[in-house]
């Protein structure tokens, strides 16, 4: 074989590997695009039929809007039942419990440190008011980690808490803290 019979071969060889990897591509995200569209497709005709259920027409569909006032009932069982909050009203009426993201709010110790991708903080709330991470000995603030309304459950036994402790998540910081009364002053 000579030299111009390798080089076309080589040339033969790239040329077709570069054609047969861009229509490749393309085929591939086309079928991806297609996929995707699909599904995309089948989720809105899925709530459309939802909105026709609760309207009862089919010609507004799109413009609707589902009554959730008729709904609140079901909701709020729906809620208790997959404890998507726990407890019940009377325990969280002194508590933010809209649960708006990063909003801290008490837990029962049997979900603590259960969220995949949170972190678990130990901590230790002194006789004085101030709040410390037990590992590091920092301050923290109230509010920001475990919300000041949180303090009035220490040793609730209505949230299973054992005396002189709580458990609050933190959904903004990922976090589930574990938050203990010390009868001491804090003097750091």
């Amino acid at each position: 074989m000579s030299i111009k019979q390798v080089a076309i071969f080589c040339s033969g060889v790239i040329i077709g590997g570069f054609s047969t990897y861009f229509i490749t591509k393309n085929k591939i995200k086309q079928k991806y695009a297609d996929l995707a569209d699909e599904e995309i497709n089948s989720v809105i005709n899925f709530y459309n039929e939802k909105i026709v259920e609760f309207n009862g027409n089919v010609s507004d569909a799109q413009d609707a809007e589902i009554p959730v006032e008729n709904e609140m009932p079901k909701m709020n069982s729906l809620i208790q039942k997959e404890r998507y909050i726990q407890g019940s009203d009377e325990l969280y009426s002194d508590l933010k419990t809209d649960n708006t993201v990063g909003y801290p709010y008490l837990i029962e110790p049997d979900d603590f440190g259960d969220m995949d991708g949170y972190s678990v903080v130990s901590m230790s709330y002194y006789n004085n008011g101030i709040l410390v991470e037990d590992m590091t000995q920092v301050r923290a603030d109230i509010e920001e980690t475990i919300g000041t309304e949180s303090l009035k459950h220490f040793g609730d036994p209505s949230y299973g808490y054992e005396e002189g402790i709580i458990y609050v998540r933190n959904e903004r910081f990922k976090t589930d803290f574990e938050v203990t009364i010390v009868a001491d002053d804090f003097q750091g």
